[in-house]
């Protein structure tokens, strides 16, 4: 059974020795968890003495961390390896609004800490057919995948597994124990990893910060745009792409199911090329060899989208599309005797106020809302002749 992580740090316990000048960073005062000793507190100083230590020393946001940086990638290690918080940083300024904390974090502090995870953190990606895995299936994968480098003996027994993160439904961030891990998993690129029976596919790419992932989409969608074909049938599915880089030009085809486990057709999305835009088109056809003619609909960004029954090609105050109103069935006392049905049958025949009128009705309509009546029915007090019954 493969050892927890705590089990493999060794934890050194924060003792200062009196020889040793006063720990810098501002009133650092350990991990949590770690062992320290308990020091006598000094006299609070009066209201002078604090204020001219404070015009002496920079408040804790402006404070340049840059000359300890040793110090703080420590206390990351000790962090995102051994899972021991740290208490006491001086991590910024904050401010209070109520029952909200808002903190302006330490900007050397901060680039320290995004420094070293870009060092030891790999961004993961699985592949078509290993997307939306469930979180436990995800963690699984990314154990089989150490249980590879580690029975190789790759790396020193002293590395031992990593840390996930789940970022969204198809990527999570691994730090790992030691640099040299980050940079083989980088230099594999991609592997496949087999789990209970099945392969999964996945990539590595070097950690980014949010902001780096934003401004990494902005160039891509500078340099692509993007098609969606709908409700794409399956006699022109196989067809798709050399249809699309035929008519507008050379494409990245994505996956038309989200979750492979469940696989379906229904709309398939294209990357393509910026500088074929002028090509773009807003049909394909197809005529097949029976003589049939399909057509499909192309969608880009520019394409009107209806937020109410989420479709494109019209807007919202355009939808006409409407919930379908269940008319209740008649009660008892809105069927008509046989009595009060000849009435009506007569005065109709008599041509008088009661006249029957003839309506194309569905059959539906027949099926829920109507009564029979011979030839007739009867409908929210009123009676139609159907002529003609639609299924």
């Amino acid at each position: 059974m493969e050892p927890h992580i705590e089990d493999d740090v060794e934890m050194e316990a924060a003792q200062p020795k009196a020889t040793e000048p006063p720990l810098p960073m501002g009133g650092d005062v350990g991990m949590v968890g770690a062992e320290a000793e308990v020091l006598t507190p000094h006299p609070r100083m009066g209201g002078e003495e604090e204020a001219e230590a404070q015009n002496r020393s920079p408040p804790p946001s402006q404070t340049n961390y840059w000359a300890e940086e040793e110090r703080v990638r420590e206390m990351l290690s000790k962090c995102f390896d051994a899972g021991l918080l740290p208490s006491g940083w001086d991590i910024g300024e904050m401010k209070v609004e109520g029952t909200k904390a808002h903190f302006t974090l330490n900007p050397s502090r901060d680039e320290i800490k995004v420094k070293w995870l870009k060092e030891r953190t790999v961004t993961v990606i699985f592949q078509e057919g290993s997307k939306n895995l469930p979180k436990k299936m995800k963690d699984d994968v990314i154990r089989a995948y150490e249980n590879i480098w580690m029975g190789e003996a790759r790396f020193d027994p002293t590395v031992t597994r990593g840390r996930v993160c789940i970022e969204s439904s198809n990527v999570l961030s691994y730090v790992a124990k030691d640099r040299r891990v980050v940079e083989w998993m980088l230099e594999e690129k991609e592997v496949r990893v087999s789990l209970r029976g099945r392969w999964h596919r996945i990539s590595f790419k070097p950690w980014m910060t949010k902001i780096e992932i934003q401004e990494a989409k902005w160039e891509a969608a500078i340099d692509y745009f993007w098609i969606r074909i709908l409700d794409v049938p399956i006699d022109t599915y196989c067809y798709l792409e050399a249809a699309v880089e035929q008519s507008i030009g050379q494409m990245k085809v994505y996956a038309s199911e989200r979750d492979a486990r469940t696989p379906q057709l229904i709309n398939v999305r294209i990357d393509i090329d910026v500088a074929h835009l002028p090509r773009f088109k807003e049909t394909i056809s197809f005529a097949l060899f029976q003589g049939q003619l399909m057509e499909l609909k192309v969608a880009n960004a520019l394409t009107p989208w209806c937020s109410k029954c989420r479709r494109y090609f019209h807007l919202a105050d355009d939808c006409t599309r409407q919930r379908r109103q269940r008319v209740p069935t008649p009660s008892r006392s809105d069927v008509p005797s046989e009595a009060s049905s000849s009435h009506h049958l007569q005065n109709s025949q008599a041509g008088s106020s009661h006249n029957h009128v003839t309506k194309t009705l569905t059959g539906s309509q027949v099926k829920e809302d109507a009564v029979k009546l011979g030839d007739l029915f009867w409908i929210q007090g009123t009676l139609y002749e159907a002529t003609v019954i639609q299924g």
